[in-house]
């Protein structure tokens, strides 16, 4: 029988995160930069000897995704779901756990289906911010279990510790790869699991922060760190997205899985998240002159004509959302582009075809790609 370990970070009533932060965190990772993944925060919760770190994830204006466990009132050791929010520190536009934007919750809430003595399914939980934050974009989440399977590329963050007794407190970045989850840790319908005897992967603190792959051309959490081996070295899982969509469509407004899950006069679903709808103001499609005219935050240029636009995956079903054509720009990568027939614009490409759309150039790209 394995050992697990939920992947919450606990300080001792002597210690302090400016001491914790002499080793590397995430095993086998790499130091990332300000701004690199700006929506991943660190959640500083708990006090004394109860004292916690975990990492999360903003996925709309007032709401952060983290683990059921690192908002548990009984993991925390107080008695009531209050104390946990009004303990809860999220620092924001930071990789060390000390600094950075810091804002407070007005409601923090575990997955009511989480059993912490089975493991296995539901860690998952929001934390509702005091003020919306502005200048960052929020993650978009996949619900498509079909889109995450066994044996995808991710992209793990998080600021966890370098081992079972590491240090934790800075951000960093390990790629990984899905595999079968063990019948012992749980089913491949809740979890997506990791071999880290590659000496890659998460431990201590990285808890609720996200696994990030690249579905339809865009960057998307797929999964939300959930438990591990005691020694960080055997296996890692995360609770998926999708099988979350229930718990947090219900209370996050910015997150869709349908049309009419999108509140904002104007918006609508596309790739789990609520975007302008093309050929509107600031939607995809409409001319351009620079990235801050665009929702998506890409303007992009061909010949004379400046679009909005994103980055899609040729050769998929509804990379773009319609009107767009997913122009192929080598590689597999692609770029939306307005259909000949679509939204009242010629691509330049002249025929509307998802074929080459040569020597297009996006204006400062906002979209992160997996490092590697």
């Amino acid at each position: 029988m394995h050992r697990l370990m939920l992947l919450l970070s606990l300080v001792t009533a002597s210690s302090s995160f400016a001491g914790m932060l002499t080793t590397s965190p995430i095993v086998g990772g790499t130091p990332t930069a300000v701004g690199d993944y700006p929506t991943v925060v660190a959640i500083d919760i708990g006090s004394g000897q109860n004292q916690g770190l975990c990492t999360g994830t903003l996925i709309a204006p007032e709401w952060v995704l983290t683990a059921a466990h690192c908002v548990l009132p009984s993991e925390l050791k107080v008695s009531t779901q209050a104390a946990v929010t009004a303990s809860i520190k999220v620092h924001f536009n930071t990789v060390r756990a000390t600094s950075g934007t810091v804002m407070t919750a007005q409601d923090s809430m575990p997955d009511p289906g989480f059993n912490i003595n089975n493991l296995g399914s539901h860690d998952t939980g929001l934390i509702h911010l005091t003020t919306a934050v502005t200048g960052i974009k929020p993650q978009a989440l996949n619900f498509s279990a079909a889109a995450a399977p066994v044996g995808i590329a991710v992209t793990q963050v998080g600021f966890g510790v370098t081992s079972a007794n590491g240090n934790a407190g800075v951000e960093y970045v390990v790629n990984q790869t899905s595999v079968a989850c063990d019948s012992q840790i749980g089913t491949d319908a809740n979890l997506l699991c990791y071999n880290q005897s590659n000496g890659k992967g998460k431990c201590n603190g990285d808890s609720g922060g996200p696994s990030f792959a690249m579905i339809k051309g865009k960057l998307v959490e797929i999964g939300i760190t959930s438990f591990g081996d005691q020694s960080c070295a055997q296996f890692g899982a995360d609770t998926r997205v999708d099988a979350e969509q229930a718990f947090i469509t219900a209370h996050v407004p910015l997150t869709c899985a349908t049309d009419a899950d999108c509140t904002t006069a104007g918006t609508e679903c596309f790739a789990s998240a609520c975007i302008i709808m093309p050929f509107t103001a600031n939607g995809l499609g409409i001319t351009c002159a620079n990235n801050s005219d665009c929702d998506s935050g890409q303007c992009g240029t061909s010949g004379d004509a400046s679009h909005c636009t994103q980055s899609c995956t040729t050769g998929t079903d509804n990379a773009c959302p319609s009107g767009l054509d997913c122009l192929d720009e080598g590689n597999g990568t692609g770029t939306c582009w307005p259909s000949s027939s679509g939204g009242g614009c010629c691509d330049a490409s002249g025929h509307g075809a998802a074929t080459g759309l040569l020597g297009i150039g996006l204006v400062g790209i906002v979209l992160r790609r997996r490092r590697r």
